[in-house]
């Protein structure tokens, strides 16, 4: 199950932006470098909502690595994606 739990009324900024970069990565809209508009997409959005994140690009290749390699569910996703929270 990859949609929000019945205990999660309202999901938080970087389950939401992992939704966005799991469906960006994984559909591939655009006809090339989804995974840098992904990755763009998921940072202005938590940026955008007043939260941090703080990854090097290592990070980032990883976690995309890993979602196109089916690793990781939204759940996944976000709690990488929170614990790069700048401090």
């Amino acid at each position: 199950m990859n949609t929000p739990h019945l205990d999660m009324a309202d999901p938080d900024t970087y389950w939401r932006a992992a939704a966005l970069l799991d469906t960006i990565v994984l559909t591939r809209p655009l006809p090339g470098r989804n995974e840098l508009y992904g990755y763009a997409v998921a940072v202005a959005y938590i940026e955008s909502s007043g939260e941090t994140v703080n990854a090097g690009q290592a990070q980032w290749i990883q976690l995309i690595e890993d979602i196109k390699a089916l690793r990781l569910d939204t759940f996944d996703i976000a709690d990488r994606l929170r614990s790069w929270r700048a401090s």
